[in-house]
């Protein structure tokens, strides 16, 4: 497999990396009869969220572009458990393989057998503290010797491990609860819409507009703001001085659903368009993430590949 190849392999990973705080759309669900909750901010909110001991996670998020032949999209979902430190996280990267055949295909190219099927594009991450369990895609598993089916690391360690051919460090990608930054920079206008039910829990829905500008400063210079990664550049190019955002918060303060949906201007490119929905469930309920077995582990830090 050539270098140039493998670029191409990894391309819709690197965007995960640096997409993957980005931006979210979606309606509420049904009303409920109980009186709607005021809040005059969302700050706490967050701060309650990111304190919890377990809680499940869904996320999606959909972007087109000026001249794209389908739009680049990704799911996730996952589990964090607090108390142990650990993570596990699984990246449905199946969409944009077929947007990365199809754009090849519009240049000429035969690209689809080479990208392999859709479940190859099916991304395993578990974090442990600092380090970093990532499942080797296959298509890159004969770049790991011994029949490893794992690699593990730090951030830094997996991408210095990568070389040139496999940065692994992008298949760490960001932490989603990143995103409960978007409540920490929600400006003074909360509107309370009304009482809905998000997966059978009651919650109070809010509109709200976020500062963009505190929303950056505050993800400045965070390692985890991979979470924001590159997307800061493309939200200041765009002009946008703020971001409208609906929440679902339940009785005890914990985010249930966050949306987003905005569209930027590209200039000389014309108009892109981001949605996403990033949804917590299951909090407080027990979780068992088991770490892979060490005999399947290979170590980053001794790797040397795409040399």
């Amino acid at each position: 497999m050539t270098v140039e190849m493998a670029r191409l392999r990894l391309l819709p990973v690197l965007l995960v990396a640096s997409l993957v705080a980005a931006l979210a759309a979606g309606c509420g669900g049904a009303s409920t009869s109980a009186p709607a909750r005021q809040l005059s901010s969302l700050a706490s909110v967050a701060e309650r969220t990111a304190a919890a001991d377990t809680v499940r996670f869904d996320l999606a998020l959909e972007m087109t572009f000026p001249g794209a032949p389908e739009p680049f999209a990704f799911s996730m979902d996952g589990a964090f458990d607090s108390a142990l430190e650990r993570a596990q996280m699984t990246i449905d990267l199946s969409s944009v393989m077929s947007m990365i055949g199809a754009l090849g295909g519009s240049l000429g190219g035969e690209l689809s057998g080479e990208l392999g099927s859709p479940d190859d594009w099916k991304l395993e991450t578990i974090m442990d503290g600092e380090v970093v369990y990532v499942k080797v895609p296959k298509f890159a598993a004969d770049q790991v010797p011994g029949g490893k089916t794992w690699v593990k690391g730090d951030l830094d360690t997996l991408s210095q491990a990568g070389g040139s051919s496999l940065d692994l460090g992008s298949f760490g990608g960001g932490d989603p609860r990143e995103l409960l930054q978007f409540l920490e920079a929600v400006s003074d206008d909360l509107e309370t819409v009304g009482r809905e039910s998000q997966r059978g829990v009651d919650t109070t829905h809010y509109r709200a507009t976020v500062d963009l500008a505190e929303l950056l400063e505050m993800s400045a210079g965070k390692q985890a703001a991979s979470a924001l990664g590159g997307l800061d550049q493309m939200l200041e190019q765009s002009g946008l001085a703020s971001i409208p955002i609906d929440v679902w918060v339940d009785d005890d303060d914990l985010l249930r659903r966050l949306d987003l949906e905005l569209s930027m201007s590209q200039p000389g490119q014309g108009e892109a368009e981001a949605s996403m929905t990033f949804e917590l469930y299951d909090y407080g309920k027990p979780l068992f993430i088991e770490l892979p077995a060490p005999a399947d582990v290979a170590d980053a830090s001794a790797l040397q590949l795409g040399s």
